[in-house]
């Protein structure tokens, strides 16, 4: 991802409509902002008339707008048929993934799959925050601001406040 803003690739940011979904595209949009990409833009399906996930409908518009990468906040893991038409696309592609029959990526975020026991109690904006202090990219002060977005999207999608998610 970073390599992408850094070129001054297009990114589009792909969210959910729940509290950590929005905090987490939040943080993903301000990343891209603030990283030089050359246009950074988010879409939050609507819950109602769209529901859950990255939609193949969504995706082929994002393809057609010509974005060249795409990050998907807090949805799209098991959404196998929308990344298969990033991928032959040819869009960088990284997100958030759970469990199960996850897509296939060169470029995934989870600590889910490979994390601890406190890291696997992250929700999706603590994930990206946690990301954005390692990268360097945002200043301290800003950073400091966005924690409370982290906090209000792990209490609101109810994770364990063990020490990782208290700190």
């Amino acid at each position: 991802i970073l390599k992408a803003i850094e070129t001054g690739e297009t990114v589009a940011v792909y969210g959910d409509y729940d509290v950590d979904g929005v905090s987490s595209t939040v943080i993903a949009l301000e990343l891209a902002q603030q990283s030089g990409a050359a246009e950074a833009v988010y879409y939050i399906p609507d819950r109602r008339s769209e529901g859950y996930g990255l939609h193949p409908a969504n995706m082929r518009r994002i393809i057609a707008d010509g974005f060249d990468t795409l990050v998907v906040a807090d949805c799209g893991s098991k959404d196998v048929e929308a990344v298969a038409l990033a991928r032959a696309a040819g869009m960088d592609f990284d997100h958030h993934a759970v469990e199960g029959d996850i897509v296939r990526l060169d470029s995934l975020v989870n600590p889910q799959m490979d994390g601890d026991a406190e890291a696997k109690r992250l929700c999706a904006t603590a994930v990206l925050w946690c990301w954005a202090w390692q990268s360097h990219i945002l200043p301290e002060s800003r950073l400091a601001g966005m924690l409370q977005l982290a906090a209000l999207a792990t209490v609101s999608d109810c994770m364990p406040l063990g020490p990782l998610n208290r700190s």
